[in-house]
């Protein structure tokens, strides 16, 4: 079983952009962790959490994974996508890519071509981004409007 996504994650890096928050790590934790406890109380035993974010969510993700596996007797692993398929995005891309880089894009492409917005894409945001906010924080991956949200159920 594929249970549905959790739409939103921890990271307050993408907050200078309209449309972007974030919720606070405590909130993040205990709705990820009600999540995880009902799928063991429900008698699955193996859970395999799919981590698309990294900074503070990867962290957090992994110490919740331990802590509710022992409470519940429940097997539960974390993968982060981008670590499972870096020797693959090395290897075709010659870099590491990083979100709606390359790797991530080209991905995307592969499950629907249509889910790219090639017309969205400026050439300038390959090697650097320009504040969207004065005194903004700048991601250090590239701007993600070149995709629109997937969701696999």
């Amino acid at each position: 079983m594929i249970a549905p996504v959790v739409p939103y994650g921890f990271t307050g890096i993408m907050d200078a952009y309209p449309g972007c928050f974030h919720h606070s790590r405590n909130a993040y934790r205990a709705y990820v962790r009600a999540v995880v406890v009902g799928l063991a109380t429900n008698k699955f035993k193996n859970i395999i959490l799919l981590n698309g974010h990294g900074g503070g969510q990867t962290a957090i993700l992994s110490a919740l994974a331990q802590e509710a596996g022992r409470e519940t007797g429940t097997r539960i692993l974390v993968v982060n996508w981008w670590s499972y398929c870096a020797d693959v995005t090395l290897e075709v891309f010659g870099e590491d890519g990083g979100h709606a880089a390359e790797n991530e894009t080209a991905y995307i492409m592969a499950i629907d071509p249509a889910l790219v917005h090639k017309g969205r894409y400026k050439r300038r945001w390959r090697l650097r981004f320009r504040r969207p906010i004065p005194g903004a924080r700048i991601p250090s991956h590239r701007a993600s409007c070149f995709t629109k949200k997937v969701r696999v159920i």
